[in-house]
């Protein structure tokens, strides 16, 4: 069991529980709940190999995926300086398989890409392990490197490698120390050492591998040879049978081999015994007199049981019959093993006391055990009038009668209230200086806790319990008694409690008092109020059992109530006489020998032993609150001033709450109903607080005018927390006596000891353990005493029946212990529904033809397995260059395929009845017992009943009263043994064959369930009519005499796919229920007729076949069919086919002639804008492939991708629209991959509407291969789509979406191999999260008509002379995909970095690059570009975004080529010679349609920009007004843009337009802010800033270097040119004007008195330690927000930043901006935030039409550059940072894991929350990700600069590089 999310890459809950399927792994993680911290893992990915071998034990530790983590959720790993150690909850003097180690928070580390990863593991006894390690960053990987270690070791022989000796498990070896060395291929991320707070522990166990003897032909020769040399074979833990045998009812052992040979020949594989001790003086099956001495029946006829060595004997009889059984019979064999209780007569009760709840150590079981006596006397009492109950009425009379005579005379409410006037007293005598010395006053304890000065209220502190638990128990301490009601006015507290008030009159302490008074009976009268509820629950409890065991036809009808049969049962047991307690007050000792009873709780908490009291919140009034008191005590003073109520709330400031003037209360109550208990003058008698039903009418209504009360505010004193026996909950057994073990041994240790070896001498013996009454077990005694067997046998099989109620308890015990299975049972199914769902959650419900989840294939490292022993040679496969990986990959072995495991539930062992439950006669019929066993022998999991069963004994055999016993001699061939003979057969072969698929129908009460194999498909189908009601089963035998009753419609027409086979066998029972007579000493069934046929031709008498329908005739209930059928020869033949196509893609059909004889002519349609010679005129069929090899990134996202309006726009036509589900997203396979991989990683919903489609015809497979015909490099691949189709269409159509799912799996898998195989090995190798950023490259850079752009000059064609075509990026889909809207200057460039360039895609940003500079006008990059032929050039920032990502790209292509400085130098030059043809040249007032191309070249359109820059930029928007920006003022069609060469700032815009990212124009003339920027941002934007200094470091560099041609630009204030050596600026004083500038213009410092160093406004200063948004801005205020834009230049102009001052500003951008997914557009404390976008409302200024669209929204692509950031100012904490990344990046993980967009979106809402009109998935939030980690892995490169996986390629040479890219 392994806790995991539904979903990977997310943290997980513990609760969540994943069973591995036998088909997947035998080993299992076990999460200990109680030793853990909010979150123990996480979990990315659990990867298994789907063939293993059951031989070896295999133990499941991904130790990169599953790994140890703090409650922050940080996966990490270590180097060599640190290895891990597998860590478990065994201690090391423990010889268990592993030992604990201590684990110690470790600095942070990170694992780089050439080192190792040593990982110890100590062994504590030699076998067969195998381990499976992959490694990846903390995502679901598509592609990993795998490790398969496995080795057998040998005590004496390990370190030569030697195979293991097999050896018993009781036999002692020394540890043995294995070591383990992983090559880890890429780097991990580690853990912040400052944030480690606690881990927890996790628990490896291994699922019991249980082995029997493979038995011969033929009984051996030699019986004393039968333990030794022998083959063994496993026992499946799917396959188990286990039959049930109450030990009571064997009889003398030497019968008890034939009971076990009779199991044997029902062909079950485990039996299970009912505890083997002696038993108590009840008879019990399961009260056990003593646990150390074994059951009589074990001793030989005629010896003394007096000896001292006759429980040795006896021990060591259990133990040969045991090794009989399994050595002989080949059967295991497991007991209860019984830890909560023991007998009431057990002797050593009066010993040891101390190991039960006895009520003198638990006090709170007081007021329970007066409550019991009374009940014990008034059974009594009842007893002696002969009284019966018979009838509900008699069960009311005798209630009535207790509540009246018995329970209202005990006054048990005293138990939970305060005394009142013993309170009031003593508060008055402290008033007036003479404290009294009470025994109130005594009880309180020396140090009270401090009361908070002037709190006008009770807290839960105030209050406290005597240690005893009497009567009036609850205490209130005297100071705070004194500090809240201790003062006669509000001027100043007085705090004096021992000293006498000068200021206080009697007539004010007579006031103080009364209002002291009111207050305790306020607080009283709750208390009434709850204890009426649980007087109430006690009668109705009490009620329950009365009518179950004295009326309910289905219950033991006592009927007379006796001394035998008392009135109900006793809660507590009286081990030695025990004085009266009324008599015995003064007996300290009296109620040590009165003990609690053991017994279970329904829904009861399972995590704590209900005998304690319960754990409720000590906010025993309001939840989270004070207590309020005043205002229900409003009482005027002398001066008739009201006293004000000044609260304190979790110590925070003082609140004065005005008194109501409704609450005058109750000192207005009439005379006569005032008590003395009430006085309401300090001059009242004082007195004993008693209780009336008026006083009770008076407390509650008191309780009226509490505002601040709540019916949840009870006291919950110590004898109210104990509810369980105090309300009667308890289902008691009255002769056991439950143990108090505490929570460890020290608690308790000579009952650790006792059970201890009681424990161990149960393992020893048996093969396993059934927990009874597991859900009443403390969870720390199971964990220790499971370890202790485990000790003795690893191998130990654990199951538990929990009477929970609650799933998720069921996991946390499974989590907690390690239980193999948790027992279900079929009948507790009310009617067939119930027991039809039963079957399917037992069996996992895995159904026929469901789909497999992500099939992935991963390479086996065969080179360092085969060399795992050689430690030496190992480090000869160190990665020091591209080159060694590559070296390395090409050794690998062929790639084995892996499964994605989804969550599922805890194993189950399902019973068709267990031994203390109903038989069917009982509950239903007993026709139904053979119906029921089939029903359950076809469930795909492990299965039992109990001996009687199958002989149909018609009554649950009593486990306490029944004393007969089995019949060991019995005929094979009776009662329903014949089938139950071949229904476990068939069990355990349908186990082991892999028929894991289920389907369940139901036609009433007939039942059709089907066991299916999902590859060979073949099917065993169960047909059973089950017998639930008497009446049915009537109504069918009068049926039956009707000749023609076989054409009744109650038949149902039941179908089954492909042919039949042969029958398995048909039975129908028939049975005397009438003339029973049970026989006085054997247990015996009722008599009965079995019709049973086997392996015979189908039974026409029951049914007939007509093709595939089974025709049902004579089917009475309780009759059973069981058949087998396969699929027709042609179906198989079709799926072998695709099976040959699926598992292997370079497979090439053997039908090849088939596709070269389809006609192909009207797929040669010539792509106008794609045309790259593709050649595909073979005639023989390719393999998938060698078609994908011929694909690149353009062609695979038309295959891939492609969303509504981008398939219109190309192909004429949209997406796929399914039925029920709506369009998917994308026509390509991607969203069709996307849903299916949802649907088989959830539940397998074969009714989901896509499913559902394609069952009932074939639409979607001829919409996916037509489309194919739009786009002609497709075309072979469409071909074998085609051919694979035509397969799938043929099937049976219930596996059509099965075997198209397997297609669209495999084709898309390999085509995103593909798509990775053309990028850098940063992507190859890199995780799944990585690959999934890079993905979005090949999602958005594709080809559209309404936004194609036209070919670069004829200078620029390809060697072909054929114009290349134009690939542009979408800023985003789907509202950024086609037309004007799809190409965004901005966008694209801030997106180019990670999409086109660590991506590799350099000839497309090349491409992307050129074209934006052929449209340079007025010094600008345009915005908008569209196809080029009506750019706008309306953004300030886009122009240096292009700027960027042109030294980004020269810089990144230098790295993947690996250019040495001449090869760059020369690629530079070229680069920045090449011809460019710009389309707009600048002749001022020439018309744009007179305008001419004029070749230029790179390095002029750079010194274009740097110039027109450097003069002033001043033009007027061309087309200005409505048609072009319908949003837009007047003004803000006017561009200005300034050069400051006092700094080297540019700066422009103005307030009517928006020049950089935040570029939201109002839109609402309802609020008026239509045409007003929502984020006015002129001046100097700090981005832009930043971005410029970028530009001008590398020109200098450049220019420096003779590359760049130019060495500065001409200012001219006038724009003019002339004067050129008076106005020359170099770029080196323009650079260093800028960076001289940067920090006192833009930093706003910590500290005012440091403002004088910077140019601050001080007035509108809002935050400091920050940088400005902006400086110079119209407004001025705007400069002073917090934004995120600041981070851009730090990432992009470190050097402009003091590093103390980046660090603090990036401290304030993590506690203010970051969210969850995106950095928050403005600081969360601006007037102006508004943090959730909605471009529909209308109803608020400042959100109208999303005008905060940059106004407190999350936006991702900022986060970036936050990541970025923190990486930049590391400084020393570079592992630290990257494991913060990697912390911060889990939710986007979590999120393009999810996305059906496969994306990452444009922006969220407040803390992450959907926004709904946020684009899915944009280029620049996946883009910038991209960048984050890649700079990570460049931060992990070691110091000396070795080359990595990241950058490594085969280095072209200077021409081909320059010609070809």
């Amino acid at each position: 069991f392994l806790a995991v999310g539904e979903r990977v890459g997310v943290r997980v809950r513990v609760s969540s529980l994943l069973c591995l399927d036998r088909s997947f792994c035998l080993g299992s993680l076990c999460l200990p709940v109680t030793k853990m911290p909010k979150f123990l893992f996480e979990v990315d990915r659990l990867i298994v190999q789907s063939e293993w071998n059951w031989k070896s034990q295999l133990m499941q530790v991904p130790m990169s995926d599953v790994i140890f983590a703090t409650d922050i959720g940080s996966p990490f790993v270590f180097d060599t300086e640190h290895p891990p150690t597998l860590m478990t909850n065994y201690t090391k003097d423990e010889a268990t398989p592993f030992s604990r180690q201590t684990f110690h928070p470790y600095p942070a580390i990170i694992s780089k890409p050439d080192k190792r990863c040593l990982y110890r593991v100590r062994f504590h006894r030699p076998g067969s392990y195998q381990f499976y390690f992959c490694w990846s960053s903390p995502t679901s990987p598509v592609e990993l490197s795998w490790k398969e270690l496995g080795f057998e070791l040998d005590a004496h022989k390990h370190s030569q490698g030697h195979k293991a000796v097999p050896l018993h498990a009781q036999q002692q070896h020394p540890s043995i120390d294995r070591q383990i060395e992983l090559l880890m291929t890429e780097g991990v991320e580690a853990v912040r050492s400052n944030k480690v707070q606690r881990l927890g522990l996790f628990t490896i166990v291994i699922l019991p591998k249980l082995e029997v003897p493979r038995l011969p032909s033929s009984a051996p020769s030699n019986s004393e040879d039968f333990p030794h040399n022998r083959e063994f074979e496993e026992v499946p833990l799917e396959a188990l049978s286990v039959q049930t045998l109450l030990t009571k009812f064997l009889g003398p052992h030497d019968r008890w081999f034939t009971h076990a040979a009779h199991a044997k020949d029902l062909e079950f594989s485990m039996l299970h015994f009912s505890p083997v001790q002696q038993l108590g003086e009840s008879n019990s099956a399961y009260c056990i007199l003593d646990h150390q001495t074994f059951t009589p029946q074990l001793s030989n006829a005629g010896e003394s049981e007096e000896k001292a060595d006759e429980q040795e004997k006896r021990g060591q009889l259990l133990k040969t019959l045991v090794d009989r059984f399994e050595h002989e019979l080949g059967l295991l064999s497991i007991t209860d093993v019984v830890w909560n209780h023991t007998a009431a007569n057990t002797p050593w009760l009066g010993e040891h006391p101390e190991a039960t709840y006895n009520v003198k150590q638990f006090p709170h079981l007081r007021p329970a055990f007066e409550l019991d006596l009374a009940l014990k006397r008034f059974s009594a009492s009842l007893a002696a009038s002969s009284v019966i109950i018979e009838t509900a009425h008699d069960v009311e009379s005798v209630l009535q009668k207790f509540q009246h005579d018995v329970l209202s005379d005990l006054k048990l409410w005293q138990y939970f209230v305060l005394d009142v006037e013993a309170e009031v007293q003593l508060f008055r005598s402290h008033l007036i200086g003479t404290p009294l010395e009470s025994a109130v006053s005594l009880f309180e304890p020396k140090t009270p806790h401090n009361h908070h000065a002037f709190c006008s209220s009770f807290t839960p502190k105030c209050v406290y319990d005597s240690d005893t638990c009497e009567r009036f128990g609850r205490r209130v301490y005297t100071s705070c008694a004194l500090a809240i009601f201790g003062q006669s006015n509000s001027t100043g507290p007085s705090r004096s409690s021992s000293a006498k008030s000068p200021s206080l009159t009697p007539l004010e302490i007579g006031t103080l008092c009364t209002r002291y008074r009111r207050a305790l009976e306020a607080i009283n009268s709750l208390c009434f109020k709850k204890y009426d509820h649980d007087e109430k629950e006690i009668l109705q409890n009490l009620r329950n059992v009365l009518n179950y065991e004295r009326v309910d036809p289905h219950g033991p009808r006592k009927g007379l109530i006796s001394s035998t049969s008392t009135l109900v049962g006793h809660y507590f047991t009286q081990v030695s006489p025990v004085p009266d307690i009324v008599a015995s007050e003064g007996n300290p000792d009296r109620f040590l020998h009165t003990m609690a009873n053991a017994g279970w709780v329904w829904n009861s908490n399972e995590s704590r032993t209900f005998a304690l009291p319960t754990v409720e919140s000590e906010a025993w009034f309001l939840k989270d609150q004070d207590f309020l008191m005043p205002n229900c005590v409003n009482m005027p003073t002398p001066t008739s001033n009201p006293v004000p109520a000044l609260t304190i709330i979790d110590h925070g400031e003082p609140v004065l709450t005005p008194l109501s003037s409704s609450s005058s209360s109750s000192s207005s109550q009439p005379e006569s109903t005032a008590k003395p208990s009430q006085p309401t003058t300090e001059t009242a008698s004082v007195g004993r607080l008693t209780k009336t039903e008026s006083d009770l009418e008076l407390a509650r209504s008191q309780a009226t005018n509490l505002q601040h009360l709540t019916e949840e505010a009870f006291f919950t004193s110590e004898a109210a927390r104990c509810s369980v026996y105090f309300k009667r909950q308890l289902v008691v057994w009255t002769d056991c006596v439950k143990l108090n073990f505490g929570n460890t041994p020290a608690d308790n240790p000579w009952l650790w000891s006792y059970m201890r070896e009681y424990t161990e001498k149960m393992a020893s013996i048996f093969h396993g353990f059934r927990l009874d009454n597991c859900h009443s077990t403390a969870l720390p005694v199971a964990q220790y005493l499971i370890d202790c067997a485990r000790r003795v046998r690893p191998n130990l099989y654990l199951t538990a029946e929990l009477f929970s109620g609650s799933h998720d308890v069921d996991i946390a015990y499974c989590n907690a212990l390690g239980l193999t299975s948790l027992i279900r049972e079929a009948m507790q199914s009310g009617s067939p529904s119930d027991l039809g769902s039963l079957v399917k959650f037992c069996s996992g419900y895995k159904p026929i033809a469901s789909l497999r989840p992500d099939r992935i294939k991963v390479s086996i490292d065969s080179v360092i397995h085969s060399k795992l022993e050689d430690e030496h040679h190992s480090h000869s496969h160190v990665i020091q260059s591209s080159r060694d990986l590559t070296e390395l990959l090409q050794q690998l072995e062929p790639a084995k395929t892996i499964f994605h495991i989804t969550a599922s539930d805890p194993r189950p062992l399902f019973l068709d009845c267990s031994h203390d439950n109903l038989v069917p006669a009982q509950k239903r019929t007993a026709h139904d017992c053979l119906p029921n066993t089939a029903l359950v022998s076809f469930s795909a999991c492990a299965i039992g009943s109990t001996r009687g069963y199958d002989e149909l004994v018609p009554k649950k055999l009593d486990v306490v009263t029944e004393s007969r016993l089995y019949r060991h001699q019995l005929l094979t061939d009776e009662s329903i043994f014949p089938c139950r003979r071949l229904l476990n057969r068939l069990h355990r072969s349908m186990s082991l064959e892999g028929f894991t698929e289920l389907h369940v129908q139901q036609h009433g009460d007939i039942f059709q369930i089907v066991r299916h194999h999902p590859e060979k498909h073949i099917g065993y189908y169960l047909i059973c009519h089950a017998a639930f009601s008497s009446d049915k089963l009537s109504a069918f035998r009068s049926a039956s005499q009707n000749p023609n009753h076989h054409l009744n419609p109650q038949y149902p027409s039941i179908t089954f796919e492909g042919r039949f086979v042969e029958e398995f066998f048909s039975a129908k029972l028939s049975i005397n229920t009438l003339n029973f007579q049970p026989d006085p000493e054997l247990i015996n069934g009722l008599e009965s007729i079995l019709y049973f046929r086997s392996y015979q031709a189908p039974d026409s008498s029951l049914y007939g076949i007509q093709k595939n329908r089974i025709l049902l005739k004579n089917f009475p209930p309780g009759s059973v069919v069981v058949f087998k059928a396969e699929q027709l020869p042609e179906h198989q033949k079709l799926i072998t086919e695709l099976s040959h196509l699926i598992d292997d893609p370079s497979f090439q059909s053997t039908n090849a002639d088939q596709l070269s004889n389809i006609d192909t002519s009207h797929l040669l349609v010539q792509n106008e804008s794609h045309n790259r010679n593709h050649h595909y005129g073979h005639k023989k069929a390719k393999s998938l492939q060698q078609i994908l090899d011929g694909l690149d990134l353009i062609d695979l996202n038309f295959l891939l991708f492609r969303c509504d309006s981008e398939e219109k726009d190309y192909a004429d036509r949209g997406v796929y629209a399914v039925p029920g589900y709506g369009p998917l997203l994308y026509a390509g396979i991607a969203s069709v991959a996307f849903v299916f991989r949802t649907i088989a990683r959830k539940n397998n919903d074969m009714h989901h509407p896509i499913v559902v489609n394609l069952r009932e015809g074939n639409w979607l497979m001829e919409f996916l291969v037509d489309r194919l015909n739009q786009w002609a490099p497709l075309k072979a691949l469409k071909q074998w789509l085609d051919y694979a189709f035509q397969l799938v269409r043929q099937l049976p159509r219930y596996l059509v979406p099965k075997y198209f799912d397997n297609v669209i799996s495999l084709l898309y898998h390999n085509a995103c191999k593909r798509a990775f195989a053309q990028m850098p090995l940063f992507v190859q190798s890199g995780n799944h999260f990585v690959r999934s950023l890079a993905l979005t490259s090949v999602q958005l850079i594709g080809l559209t008509r309404s936004a194609a752009l036209k070919p670069l000059s004829s200078t620029l064609l390809d060697e072909h002379s054929q114009p290349r075509p134009v690939a542009t990026l979408a800023a985003g889909l789907p509202f950024f995909s086609t037309g004007f809207m799809r190409n965004w200057g901005r966008d694209t460039f801030i997106a180019m970095r990670g999409l086109m360039l660590v991506t590799g895609r350099f000839a497309e940003a090349r491409e992307t690059i050129f074209q934006f500079a052929t449209v340079l006008r007025h010094g600008l990059i345009p915005n908008l570009l569209g196809d080029g032929t009506n750019p706008r050039y309306n953004a300030r920032d886009a122009t240096w975004w292009f700027l960027q990502s042109l030294q980004d790209f020269c810089k990144l292509y230098k790295q993947r080529y690996d250019l040495d400085d001449a090869q760059y130098t020369s690629f530079l030059k070229e680069l920045f010679s090449s011809p460019i043809s710009k389309r707009f040249p600048e002749f001022p007032g020439c018309p744009a349609e007179m305008l001419l191309p004029e070749a230029t070249n790179l390095a002029t359109i750079v010194q274009e920009i740097l110039q027109s820059h450097a003069i002033g930029i001043h033009f007027r928007e061309e087309n200005a007004g409505v048609a072009l920006d319908s949003k837009m003022q007047d003004h803000g069609f006017d561009i200005d843009i300034y050069f400051l060469p006092e700094t080297g700032f540019v700066s422009g815009g103005n307030r009517f337009n928006c020049g950089t990212w935040m570029d939201k124009m109002g839109e609402s003339k309802l609020f008026e802010t239509w045409g007003q920027p929502a984020t006015p941002r002129d001046g100097a934007d700090v981005e832009i800033i930043g971005l410029l200094a970028s530009t001008l470091r590398w020109i200098v560099e450049l220019s420096s270097a003779s590359i760049f041609p130019y060495t500065g630009v001409i200012l001219s204030p006038d724009g003019s040119l002339a004067n050129e050596e008076s106005m020359r600026l170099s770029f080196v004083d323009w650079y260093s004007r800028l960076k001289a500038s940067f920090e006192p213009h833009f930093y706003v410092p910590s500290n005012p008195s440091d403002d004088s160093r910077f140019k601050i406004n001080k007035q509108i200063v809002n935050h400091r330690g920050i940088y400005k948004d902006s400086v110079g801005n119209s407004e001025g205020w705007p400069d002073y927000q917090l934004r995120p834009n600041f981070l851009v230049a730090m990432v992009v102009a470190p050097e402009l930043f003091d590093a103390t001052h980046a660090a603090r500003a990036l401290s304030g951008a993590r506690q203010l901006l970051k969210g969850p997914l995106g950095m928050k557009t403005l600081d969360p404390a601006d007037w102006g935030y508004r943090g959730d976008y909605d471009n529909k409302i209308e109803t608020d200024r400042s959100t109208a039409k999303g005008f905060n669209y940059h106004q407190g929204p999350e936006w991702l692509w900022p986060m970036g550059f936050y990541l970025r950031a923190l990486l930049q100012f590391r400084g020393e904490r570079k592992k630290e940072v990257i494991s913060e990344i990697y912390q911060i990046l889990h939710p986007h993980i979590d999120h393009i894991g999810s996305s059906p967009y496969l994306g990452l979106p444009e922006l969220t809402n407040t803390n992450g929350r959907p926004c709904p009109d946020s684009c899915p998935t944009q280029a620049w939030s996946a883009s910038v990700l991209l960048d984050v980690l890649f700079d990570v892995s460049e931060a992990s490169l070691p110091a000396s600069g070795t080359a990595s996986p990241t950058n490594a390629e085969t280095s072209p040479s200077s021409s081909s590089s320059s010609s070809s890219q």
